[in-house]
């Protein structure tokens, strides 16, 4: 996809799933368009369209943040509470953190 931060292929290296298995793909693809959307909300920018709101230098720690937030979405795909739904794992936060718009 590429309109999204990661690829199919980066995600399932990242996942240490095989290329070749497929039976995932779809779930897989889902979790990436989620993790755009979901790091786009956190930092109030647009990091693919038309006129991306990011810089090239950039993209890659939005990326590893994507990485992580799917790891994260893959290992545990069903919430055990009402606060595990608003958890993010630390690392994406620092990640993103200076990314975000300073709103005044």
């Amino acid at each position: 996809m590429a309109d999204e931060p990661v690829t199919l292929e980066q995600v399932k290296d990242h996942l240490r799933i095989s290329q070749s298995q497929t039976a995932q793909d779809n779930y897989l693809n889902l979790l990436i368009r989620a993790a755009r959307r979901s790091i786009e909300n956190d930092i109030s920018r647009t990091i693919y369209a038309t006129h991306p709101d990011v810089e090239p230098h950039e993209m890659p720690v939005i990326q590893e943040a994507a990485l992580l937030l799917i790891g994260q979405w893959y290992a545990h795909r069903e919430p055990v509470s009402e606060k595990a739904l608003k958890e993010v794992p630390n690392a994406v936060g620092w990640l993103l953190w200076p990314l975000k718009t300073l709103r005044i």
